[in-house]
């Protein structure tokens, strides 16, 4: 996906409306073993790696309404995290968009650990994005050019 930005980090996306925009990419520096040791459990192996490329990043920064997907890096992992006392053990807020949150949460049951918090849902009944990994999501987030692919009808 990096290959196709200009350079000013910029592309130009069709729109689920039909429409284009020009949006923007802000990928931050790599995180250090040191700051991952920060974090309160064990990462899954891909999202570890992101990490390590990229310590967060904000992802289609629509130019006209600054609106975006951000993937937190440590530190701001380490400040949503401490908005709630009750987390489930393994599981960290990773990023956030569309007013709402992106969790990674681990289950003995699953293959996948994407969840999609909305406000006023439980720890109790997460929503995971189907049964993707880290690097799966974020592929089919580019994929998607930034949609909320996950929220799509798919019973055409």
């Amino acid at each position: 996906m990096k290959k196709q930005l200009n350079k000013e980090s910029q592309l130009t996306i069709l729109c689920e409306d039909g429409t284009t925009t020009q949006v923007k990419f802000e990928f931050n520096k790599p995180a250090t073993e040191k700051e991952l040791k920060k974090l309160p459990c064990d990462l899954p192996t891909e999202y570890k790696a992101f990490l390590l490329l990229h310590n967060g990043a904000r992802l289609y920064v629509d130019l006209e309404e600054r609106s975006s997907f951000e993937l937190f890096s440590v530190d701001e992992i380490l400040l949503h995290y401490s908005y709630y006392d009750d987390w489930p053990k393994g599981w960290l807020p990773i990023g956030a968009g569309f007013d709402e949150s992106l969790v990674l949460a681990p289950s003995k049951d699953r293959r996948g650990y994407i969840f999609w918090m909305q406000t006023g849902v439980s720890f109790d009944e997460p929503e995971y994005i189907g049964n993707l990994k880290f690097d799966e999501w974020f592929n089919y987030f580019c994929v998607a050019q930034g949609a909320q692919f996950w929220e799509w009808d798919r019973g055409w």
